[in-house]
């Protein structure tokens, strides 16, 4: 676990109820991974909450969802080196999101499924 960031962020689209849940459910099972956990929709992240997270997990339903557009728009700028990035979906859609990321350089890790996110989240906390 890094010794820089101590925050860790979850967003999900704000349209999509049932990421929603995954995503706060998730974040309720990190409160104590870190001293702080971000539970955000995608309409209210912007640059500061992404670059004070050492760990940042998204909830995606559609990569080219317009929620994601001023995050997209953010990673035009931003080194995220020595971060990681995962991203969860119901289907494969984790996967093309986190292309948004790789001029960025973060460690990205895609997952599709809903289920059992609090391990594998965890596992990359902890790696």
């Amino acid at each position: 676990m890094s010794i820089f960031y101590k925050a860790i962020l979850v967003a999900y689209p704000d349209s999509d109820r049932e990421l929603e849940a995954a995503a706060k459910e998730l974040a309720s099972a990190l409160k104590g991974a870190a001293s702080d956990v971000r539970l955000l929709p995608a309409s209210k992240l912007d640059a500061p909450q992404l670059l004070s997270a050492g760990w940042a997990f998204f909830g995606v339903g559609d990569a080219s969802d317009p929620a994601w557009t001023e995050l997209r728009r953010v990673l035009e700028g931003v080194n995220l080196a020595g971060r990681t990035v995962g991203a969860f979906s119901r289907d494969g859609e984790a996967g093309a999101f986190l292309a948004f990321f790789a001029d960025s350089e973060p460690r990205t890790v895609a997952r599709k499924g809903l289920d059992g996110l609090a391990p594998w989240a965890l596992s990359l906390i902890k790696s």
